[in-house]
């Protein structure tokens, strides 16, 4: 029943959180090693800065997603939260798509390194899958784990 449904959620959603953890990795070693981090005045951007992208779209982001989704609401045209869950994979697929791109690019060890804005656009997708399934993942678990089963349902995403 709606354990077994819990449980799948959280199986189906095991790749893209693969996917997005690589963000942290990969991506870091991209950003490290093959972009221009070199901006205005002789300033070189810290690796460590890219960081922070994440976070500062998540809540950029987050309101006017949230703006969009009520207006979608009351048009009567809002997705199911399948359908928003499947945007945030394909969204995921889109960022790492742009990660491919940009190695093919720049070559992956050598050629010209990548511009130093291509690491922000990857994580812009990213982010928006991100927001896109974590929370409404989120919203159906807690709806449909049973009571005692909630916090295991939680636990487990």
């Amino acid at each position: 029943g709606r354990g077994a449904a819990v449980l799948a959620m959280c199986l189906l959603t095991v790749p893209f959180w693969v996917a997005y953890s690589q963000a942290f990795s990969s991506l870091q070693l991209f950003f490290d090693r093959r972009t221009n981090r070199h901006a205005a005045a002789g300033f070189v951007v810290p690796s460590a800065w890219l960081q922070a992208v994440n976070p500062i779209l998540c809540i950029g982001l987050q309101p006017p997603l949230q703006r969009f989704w009520t207006w979608q609401a009351r048009r009567g045209t809002e997705p199911s939260s399948a359908v928003k869950m499947a945007s945030g994979a394909l969204l995921c697929a889109v960022a790492f798509a742009l990660l491919a791109a940009g190695v093919s690019w720049c070559g992956a060890d050598g050629g010209e390194p990548a511009p130093l804005l291509l690491p922000t656009a990857i994580l812009l997708p990213l982010t928006l899958g991100e927001l896109y399934l974590s929370p409404i993942g989120l919203s159906l678990i807690s709806r449909c784990a049973s009571g005692s089963g909630t916090s295991t349902g939680l636990g487990l995403w």
